[in-house]
């Protein structure tokens, strides 16, 4: 029986959506534990960092290593979307920032 330690899972962001003030961290399954390699564990390590400066709102370092992720993983639209969304941010900083995305579109 498979339990959900057999699976690894990555922090994708976490959105607090209109008119609620709670916030929801989402998740990726990234696939079986016991199947990844060393070269994805280092990715996730390095992605991790980057979403931490991202969190901290060191958003130009988080912006840099998202663009050296999204080089190493063209294919991983998550990095591209990561690094535009910092570098928006370094130009434009919130005035609070609580490394929450707040979604504004309702649909």
């Amino acid at each position: 029986t498979l339990q959900e330690s057999d699976f690894s899972f990555r922090r994708v962001d976490t959105v607090r959506a209109v008119g609620k003030t709670t916030p929801v961290t989402l998740y990726q399954l990234i696939g079986m534990r016991a199947e990844q390699t060393v070269e994805h564990i280092q990715e996730m390590d390095t992605y991790y960092t980057a979403l931490e400066l991202y969190n901290d709102g060191a958003f130009t370092q988080a912006a840099r290593s998202f663009h050296t992720l999204q080089n190493e993983y063209p294919n991983e639209f998550l990095y591209q979307l990561y690094s535009e969304r910092c570098l928006q941010m370094a130009k434009n900083p919130p005035k609070i920032w609580d490394g929450i995305t707040d979604i504004h579109l309702k649909k």
